[in-house]
């Protein structure tokens, strides 16, 4: 630079030429700019980085088998698919409304056949299936979702058998919460009075076993039973493993599926 502060020609054409050097280099790796403005990313697709431009409120990008897969949002934010570390919101949100669905049908089927009275007994039912037809499309969604995303990984410092213990009370309760669902749906259709049967009181839902048929009704009627038991003894054997990842191993397993307990 100059003694009254202007650059010189030579200066001058030595940034411009760092510049073009530059722009070559960027030319030669595909890239997709997403945003604009002060939220503008760039992704080089080949590279095993996700490179961001200069912006402002931004995390910095981490390194990446597959750059493809992140989802990035601002700080605060969520992501949306899944990691090696935790669970995305697509997932969290399917894991905490099942389970609520879940609670709800297994206190509400029992109330229903212990406590509520016989001149309501068959509104509860039309509501008992409604939500559980609502469960039922919310699983086969929700395995699709988990089939096409990553899993987190169990902690390292785990067990075999704590891991191979942790995949199997998985495997149980989606088994389970299937069969539970085809059985309420198969026993709502031997009652003698047909029930509203609507998913979310806007598809009608038809039955798939005949109406009226006594002994089909006592053997649905107890298989459902049976495996509610089943399931709500899995649910708190789960509840409780989360407790013991909690409070006696202190590691992640609980807080990865929380919304906002931490980012990875």
């Amino acid at each position: 630079m100059s003694v009254d502060g202007t650059r010189s020609r030579r200066e001058w054409g030595d940034g411009a030429m760092h510049l073009s050097q530059m722009c070559i280099v960027l030319r030669q790796m595909p890239m997709a700019v997403v945003g604009g403005g002060d939220t503008a990313i760039a992704l080089a697709a080949p590279a095993p980085y996700i490179m961001q431009v200069p912006t402002r409120g931004w995390r910095q990008p981490r390194r990446a088998a597959h750059p493809a897969r992140w989802i990035f949002t601002r700080e605060g934010g969520a992501m949306l698919r899944n990691t090696s570390k935790r669970w995305g919101a697509v997932a969290q949100i399917f894991h905490w409304v099942s389970a609520a669905l879940v609670l709800y049908l297994l206190g509400h089927g029992w109330w229903m056949t212990h406590l509520a009275g016989r001149d309501t007994r068959l509104s509860e039912y039309a509501t008992h299936a409604s939500v559980g037809y609502f469960l039922v499309a919310l699983i086969m969604i929700r395995m699709v979702w988990r089939w096409t995303n990553e899993v987190p990984l169990h902690p390292s410092s785990a067990p075999v058998w704590e891991r191979r213990m942790a995949l199997g009370v998985h495997v149980a309760l989606y088994i389970l919460l299937v069969a539970e669902s085809y059985l309420g749906w198969a026993l709502s259709g031997t009652l003698r009075q047909p029930l509203d049967r609507t998913l979310g009181g806007l598809v009608r839902v038809p039955p798939i076993t005949q109406p009226g048929n006594r002994d089909l009704h006592e053997i649905f009627e107890r298989a459902h039973e049976v495996v509610a038991w089943i399931l709500a003894a899995l649910v708190v054997l789960h509840i409780g493993a989360a407790v013991y990842h909690w409070k006696v191993r202190q590691d992640d397993v609980l807080h990865r599926m929380l919304p906002g307990a931490g980012r990875t």
